[in-house]
């Protein structure tokens, strides 16, 4: 195929995106460039966090996404995003997160297909007014991608019809960070070395989860590991709560994390006492680093992980069982590293970043031809 007749997709991110950037590389790594011609857009921000390897060639724009709460913000990316696509002569604008779905949705109507992946279910805390607003974004999509089940159920709940609804689980690779790679994400996050180290990703720390002070009490004072909370939720006033109260050389607040993969990978346990209802992406990361993984009853997380075979699942969200049941972890080594290992085997068929593509590139060539007649018309038209 002439290169001018691939398919030109546009994917369009937020900013400090964490799990969605690791997803998006993910994409990057695994098309097949010979059908399809791929870039991606996202404030200066992300790039400065994504090294050009890890690019695997696809061109990088710059574009600033404003808060909702931002409108003139947002009608300004969103006339550079449109005059984006018309540059690019793009043929799917693939956004990821509501803020980039709503630029998307004032300034994406360049690009025949326009597609919108929700990563995480909509916040509790959303406003009725807010939960309009998401809900007529996402009617202006083509098609709307939910990572699972919960979230199909949700998009359901918002008046999508089922008809332009595809589910389509999170992918994972079989690439392992390096030794050298992983203890150099972990100098950079601050995480000193000799001691067990439990991860825990703030966003799933929060929302309905243990007593987080007690349950991270109880932790270190019955194991002489450390405690990582990891991402951009560290700044929510629970945890800020948390920094407080506990020994800064004990329990570490790395917010934003450059290579977040490369330190699950150093992690001995990867914590989620608040999984909420869908999978996590980053579970699925930790689990194909081989690391165990603890969670909380309830949601899909608990249903993928098989109890002491590929994970722990708490008996309760309580602080003082979810806490002995990561003490368990760390106290039995050998048995986490059989964990681990079976975590690692089963993602990796279960999760397969290819089934993931595939999907995703026969969803792309059926939209475009039901639009457009034919890729091949679509690119001439282009």
């Amino acid at each position: 195929m002439n290169t001018d007749d691939r398919i030109r997709v546009l994917h369009l991110l937020p900013p400090s995106t964490g799990g969605m950037r690791t997803h998006v590389l993910t994409l990057l790594d695994h098309f097949d460039r010979r059908r399809f011609d791929i870039s991606l857009a996202a404030p200066a921000a992300v790039q400065k966090s994504i090294t050009e390897e890890r690019l695997y060639g696809a061109r990088f724009d710059a574009l600033e996404l404003a808060e909702v709460a931002e409108p003139l913000g947002l009608v300004y990316g969103s006339l550079h995003l449109s005059a984006l696509l018309h540059r690019r002569r793009t043929h799917i604008l693939h956004s990821h997160g509501i803020r980039a779905m709503l630029a998307a949705g004032l300034g994406g109507r360049t690009a025949p297909v326009r597609i919108a992946t929700l990563h995480h279910p909509l916040s509790a805390g959303l406003s009725l007014a807010a939960r309009h607003v998401v809900a007529y974004a996402y009617k202006t999509q083509t098609h709307c991608i939910a990572t699972g089940q919960a979230i199909r159920n949700e998009l359901l709940a918002l008046g999508l019809p089922k008809e332009r609804i595809a589910v389509i689980s999170n992918g994972v690779a079989a690439h392992r960070p390096s030794a050298r790679e992983v203890a150099t994400a972990l100098g950079e996050a601050g995480l000193p070395e000799g001691r067990p180290l439990a991860v825990i990703p703030s966003r799933y720390a929060l929302n309905g989860g243990p007593e987080l002070k007690e349950m991270v009490e109880r932790l270190i004072t019955a194991s002489n590991c450390s405690i990582a909370f990891t991402g951009q939720a560290v700044d929510d006033p629970v945890l800020r709560d948390v920094r407080e109260a506990l020994p800064a050389d004990r329990v570490f607040f790395c917010g934003y994390v450059r290579d977040l993969q490369a330190v699950l990978c150093g992690a001995d346990v990867v914590a989620l006492p608040a999984p909420g209802k869908a999978t996590p992406l980053t579970a699925l990361e930790a689990m194909a680093c081989g690391v165990c993984v603890v969670t909380a009853p309830g949601g899909e997380l608990a249903e993928v992980i098989a109890d002491g075979v590929t994970g722990r699942v708490s008996p309760s969200n309580a602080a003082e069982p979810f806490a002995a049941t990561v003490l368990s972890v760390l106290a039995a080594r050998a048995e986490a590293r059989r964990m681990g290992a079976a975590a690692r085997e089963f993602v990796l068929e279960a999760f397969s970043a290819d089934v993931m593509i595939r999907k995703l590139e026969a969803l792309y060539i059926e939209l475009l031809e039901t639009t457009s007649g034919s890729t091949e018309g679509a690119a001439a038209q282009g």
